[in-house]
């Protein structure tokens, strides 16, 4: 007993005299280890001895204690939370206190500082076929930590086991994070809302998502590229998929096609994930050239009358390919800007040998057979107006076009680069198709003075080569801005 009301006097007395703390922790490391004092260790009596000197510094005010139910106070300390908000102020004010990372006093002793409830609703989709399987999640965030209520809508459903719920507990320093899964096997509703509450002694939130089930068809229609030699019968293959899809009806321009002596149809259907599958395979047999051109159509119908469709122009033809004719922008490109074979481009014919040849715009021989011939680069440069007043804006539109590749645009004035600035703006838009590229640049001059007036040089280049369009702006005797756009 006296063993260890001379401990007590020790720290007591330590605590007492601050200033002699770093002097009694050093005489501990020499204790008899037989006494009452020896058998703790060594650290714990240092830290024993630095929370009775902290106190003695710090006077802790009666409502700064430390909420035991948290038990992350250490941790929020550890992390550095105590002035990332007011409520770890209040609810670890001691820990953080002593820790000096807060005041003695502040708004926290206020004990009025509430922790928010933060909360998170999440599914894969929106929209799914029927009967599938879905999983709608919900992560409340919280102190303490909150409890999940699901309702259906606006019916509390976590009661009622109507669907499968699993909850885990992910965590967190002070803040703690629950998360709630609902299962919902086979979902054939076609609309539902989900609402998910989170909830504790501090409030109440709550978020909520919509399911329903995808009632659009999709289709796609097959070859990429229908562009045929009459050699063997032609396949068109056309694709529906939808929870709701009926039949697959074909269309030659507006007429239906059918089983005949020139065409034959097979069907495959298919279930799954709620989801049925029509493939509709169209074959023209031993072609005959009135089909070549035309339009052909698949179109989807739904049970519920709903329909898309899908249309491509078909081509066939049995002319002669010679062996060195090739789509070198290649097939899809080709049949894309199939129209162009139409203008005798004679780039054209060098990138979309076979598609024009098939489609009868080209013969099978011909000096395109060995033409290196490339797309011209064009620009032209005009002015919105060919009088501007001093102090008025001017606008310079300059349009290029070009293939292959997307051409640049750049401006000059008097042989120098031209730059945005306060008084110059440049906006450009580009449409590029497979087979060719236009480009169109805009140069604004606000409040043209007599220092904007001269040369204006549009530069466009790319991989064929360079050329260059000018405008020229210069002021007159009566004070106008007069715009040239014949500039050599």
């Amino acid at each position: 007993m006296l063993r260890a009301a001379l401990f007590l006097t020790a720290i007591l007395a330590v605590a007492g005299d601050a200033g002699d703390s770093a002097a009694e922790a050093e005489a501990l490391d020499v204790v008899d280890p037989s006494s009452l004092v020896g058998q703790l260790t060594v650290l714990q009596l240092k830290e024993l001895i630095a929370e009775a000197v902290s106190q003695a510094v710090l006077p802790l005010h009666n409502n700064c204690t430390d909420y035991s139910e948290t038990g992350d106070c250490s941790l929020v300390v550890e992390n550095d939370l105590c002035n990332e908000a007011e409520f770890y102020a209040r609810y670890c004010c001691r820990s953080c206190t002593l820790a000096k990372q807060i005041p003695t006093y502040g708004p926290h002793l206020s004990l009025t500082a509430e922790v928010p409830i933060s909360i998170n609703v999440t599914t894969e989709a929106t929209k799914y076929p029927r009967g599938s399987n879905v999983t709608i999640t919900c992560e409340a965030t919280g102190y303490p930590i909150p409890e999940v209520v699901w309702f259906r809508n606006y019916n509390e459903i976590s009661s009622t086991g109507e669907y499968e719920e699993q909850v885990e507990d992910l965590g967190g320093v002070f803040l703690k994070t629950i998360r709630s899964d609902i299962i919902i096997h086979d979902y054939s509703v076609d609309y539902s809302h989900f609402q998910c509450m989170a909830i504790n002694s501090g409030g109440l939130v709550k978020s909520a998502i919509t399911i329903n089930i995808d009632t659009e068809l999709s289709v796609e229609f097959l070859p990429e590229v229908p562009i045929f030699e009459a050699k063997d019968d032609v396949i068109l293959d056309c694709v529906a998929q939808g929870a709701d899809v009926s039949e697959i009806i074909w269309f030659r321009e507006v007429e239906q096609v059918g089983n005949s002596n020139q065409y034959k149809i097979i069907e495959r259907r298919s279930f799954e994930d709620g989801l049925t599958k029509i493939h509709s395979k169209l074959t023209i047999l031993r072609h005959k050239t009135s089909v070549s051109g035309n339009l052909f159509t698949c179109t989807a119908i739904s049970r519920k009358g709903g329909n898309k469709e899908e249309w491509k122009r078909v081509f066939i033809s049995d002319v002669d390919v010679h062996p060195n004719c090739h789509d070198l922008a290649g097939g899809i490109s080709c049949y894309e800007e199939s129209h162009r074979c139409e203008y005798r481009q004679e780039y054209v014919y060098r990138y979309c040998c076979r598609t024009c040849t098939i489609m009868g715009t080209l013969s099978s021989y011909g000096p395109h057979l060995r033409s290196d011939a490339e797309a011209p680069l064009e620009i032209f440069i005009q002015s919105s107006d060919v009088e501007i007043p001093f102090g008025g804006d001017a606008t310079l539109k300059c349009r290029t076009s070009g293939f292959p590749g997307r051409q640049s645009i750049s401006w000059l004035k008097n042989d120098t680069m031209a730059e945005e600035s306060d008084n110059i703006q440049i906006e450009e838009v580009a449409n590029c198709t497979p087979l060719l590229c236009e480009v169109e640049s805009l140069l604004t001059i606000k409040g043209v003075k007599v220092s904007d007036t001269g040369k204006y040089i549009c530069r466009t280049s790319n991989v064929i080569g360079m050329k260059d369009a000018a405008i020229l702006l210069r002021l007159m005797g009566d004070g106008n801005i007069y715009i040239d756009e014949d500039v050599v």
